[in-house]
């Protein structure tokens, strides 16, 4: 998923109250084009800034989703 903040996250979750917010973990950033440290977003919480802007496909930006599931 592509995120407003232009980092990538793969659903590890999914919310069941609202299928819009689920838990991701991020890992890319495409304005810089490069891997970042890897972090779970829950974008449920009211903190958290982010939002879903549109699926992408991981192969574009080589990035082998499995690598990031564990």
């Amino acid at each position: 998923m592509l995120l407003e903040s232009g980092k990538l996250g793969v659903v590890t979750e999914t919310n069941e109250a609202d299928q819009r917010l689920p838990t991701l973990r991020v890992m890319y950033h495409t304005k810089f084009r490069t891997f970042i440290k890897v972090k779970t977003l829950d974008l449920a919480r009211p903190i958290v800034q982010d939002r879903i802007v549109k699926a992408v496909d991981p192969r574009h930006y080589a990035i082998k989703v499995a690598d990031f599931l564990s």
